[in-house]
């Protein structure tokens, strides 16, 4: 929302099918010769959930980027099923190009209109070229949401990644209030 992009996005949206091509002049490029960004979505909606792919490409002095992903989501009585997969391939190091992994599995129980329950579990292995240097983070909030646009949550989170990092191996809880006005 601080950095303005311009660019053209074009889709369709139909019963069975969701597609989105966006062509923009890319984070922190200005103008049209510093580089350009490219994203591209594809979903196939059904009754019983949805799957989708996603990539992105960004030029930019700063580094090149690449990121491909797929996506599901389903539900199961009152629980909402997501999961994602994506790989980023970043050339902005000064080491070379790394390559990540990044993983989301995401269970949201509607207890009762306004309650939900979220479970949350995701793995980072932020440079695949790098034995054990993966993290994980499991969450477990909880969002009541009264009125439209007003949310409280409260959770949990706990960490993990190599013994050796302190703030890779720790524990969270928290309290957030969201509200639109």
């Amino acid at each position: 929302m601080t950095v303005p992009d311009k660019g053209l996005e074009l889709g369709h949206e139909g019963d069975e099918w969701s597609v989105q091509l966006v062509r923009s002049n890319g984070p922190g490029n200005k103008g049209s010769s510093t580089g350009h960004q490219t994203t591209a979505q594809a979903m196939w909606l059904q009754p019983w959930g949805r799957v989708g792919v996603a990539a992105a490409q960004v030029k930019s002095t700063g580094g090149d980027r690449r990121a491909w992903g797929v996506f599901a989501g389903t539900t199961t009585g009152p629980v909402a099923w997501l999961g994602e997969i994506d790989i980023v391939s970043d050339a902005g190091y000064p080491e070379g190009k790394r390559r990540q992994l990044a993983t989301l599995l995401e269970a949201n129980w509607l207890v009762q209109q306004g309650h939900n329950l979220k479970l949350t579990g995701e793995y980072l292995d932020p440079d695949r070229s790098v034995a054990h240097d993966n993290k994980v983070r499991y969450s477990l909030v909880y969002e009541y949401t009264p009125i439209a646009f007003a949310q409280l949550r409260a959770g949990y989170r706990r960490y993990g990644g190599i013994t050796q990092n302190a703030v890779d191996n720790r524990r969270q809880s928290f309290v957030e209030l969201h509200a639109l006005f």
